[in-house]
C-alpha cells in the first residue's frame, strides 16, 4: 500500500444544514426527542406510525444543535477526537479554540485559515494514518498466506484422495484468489485516502452542522457525507468487491479449502456499494481509535 502524499489528498466532502431555526421550534424538537428515549417502547411504537416524522424530527434536531451551541462562531470541541481536547496535559491536544495555521504539513488545505489542529497534533494524526495502513497490509498478508497454505494442500495426500468434483471446486477457489489480490490496491488506498479525510476533518472548527449529534447534542453519531463520496468509493472497490464476493463462495463451496488453518478474513462488507459505505461511516467515528472496526474476526466460513 502507497499511502497518499497528504493526509488532505482525498478528503470527505461533508455538507452543513443552514444557519439556525427559531429557538422556540429548537425547544420543542429537543424535549420531543429526548421524550421519545425515556419513554422507551411505548414512544417507538407511537413514532413508528410515521418514518417521515421520524426522520424530520431527527433533521431537526439536528439542527437544533448546531443553531444553540452557536454553530458560526466555529469551536475546537470535536465530538470525534474527544480524547485530544484541549485542557489535558499527558497527551497531545488540538487547540482550545481556532486559531491561523501556516505550516501544517499533512492538512495544508488549512494554512492560512483558523483550525483547530497544529504541527504538535500532526503526530498524532500521523500515528492514526499509519496504524490504518499497517491494518490493511496484515489483511492482504492474511489472504496471502491462506492461498499458500492451499497450495501446499495441491501436493498433500488429501487432495490426492478426494473426489474429481471436490478437486474441481477445490482448483475454483484457488484460483479465484488472484482476481482478489490484483485489484486489492485500488479499493484499499481509497479507503486510506477517505480516513485521511476524516482525520483532517480535526482541523475543521465548523464541525457542527456537518454531523448528526445525539438527542442530548454531546455525542456524534454519523457524519454528513456526501452522497457522491460514496459513489467514488465503490467506484474504486466495485473490482475489488466482485472478486471478494465469488472467492468467498468458491471457498464456502469447497470442503478441503474450508480445512485450511490459517486466517480467512471476513470480505463481505467489500461485496456491495452500501456494505463499503456503511464499513467507512463506522469507521470514521472514531479514526483514531486503537484498531480500526473490522468484520467479525476469524473465518466466515
Amino acid at each position: 500500500l502507497k499511502p497518499p502524499l497528504s493526509l488532505s489528498s482525498a478528503s470527505p466532502q461533508v455538507s452543513a444544514y443552514p444557519a439556525s431555526v427559531p429557538p422556540r421550534l429548537c425547544s420543542s424538537a429537543l424535549a420531543r426527542a429526548r421524550a421519545s428515549g425515556d419513554r422507551g417502547s411505548e414512544a417507538t411504537a407511537a413514532m413508528a406510525a410515521s418514518t417521515a416524522a421520524r426522520v424530520r424530527l431527527a433533521s431537526l434536531v439536528a439542527l437544533c444543535c448546531a443553531t444553540l451551541a452557536g454553530a458560526g462562531s466555529g469551536d475546537c470541541r470535536h465530538p470525534l477526537f474527544t480524547t485530544h481536547w484541549a485542557g489535558k496535559s499527558d497527551i497531545i491536544h488540538l487547540s482550545s479554540e481556532p486559531s491561523m495555521q501556516y505550516d501544517l504539513s499533512l492538512c495544508p488545505m488549512y494554512n492560512g485559515r483558523e483550525a483547530c489542529c497544529n504541527t504538535a497534533f500532526e503526530a498524532e494524526q500521523t500515528i492514526a494514518f499509519d496504524r490504518w495502513v499497517a491494518h490493511f497490509k496484515l489483511v492482504k498478508e492474511n489472504l496471502h498466506n491462506f492461498q499458500m497454505e492451499m497450495e501446499a494442500l495441491k501436493v498433500s495426500r488429501a487432495y490426492v484422495e478426494v473426489s474429481f468434483i471436490e478437486k474441481a471446486l477445490f482448483d475454483k477457489a484457488f484460483a479465484s484468489f488472484n482476481p482478489v489480490l490484483d485489484t486489492f490496491g485500488t479499493c484499499f488506498d481509497t479507503l486510506l485516502e477517505f480516513m485521511a479525510g476524516v482525520l483532517c476533518f480535526a482541523c475543521d472548527p465548523q464541525w457542527r452542522g456537518k454531523v448528526v449529534l445525539d438527542d442530548h447534542c454531546l455525542s456524534a453519531i454519523a457524519l454528513r457525507i456526501h452522497d457522491s463520496q460514496n459513489d467514488d468509493l465503490w467506484g474504486s472497490c466495485r473490482q475489488f468487491g466482485a472478486a471478494a464476493d465469488d472467492l468467498v463462495a468458491r471457498i464456502v463451496d469447497s470442503s478441503l479449502a474450508k480445512s485450511v488453518q490459517s486466517r480467512f478474513e471476513d470480505l463481505r462488507p467489500f461485496a456491495s456499494r452500501i456494505g463499503v459505505a456503511q464499513y467507512m461511516a463506522d469507521n470514521s467515528l472514531a479514526p483514531l481509535r486503537p484498531m480500526p472496526v473490522w468484520p467479525p474476526h476469524g473465518r466466515s466460513t
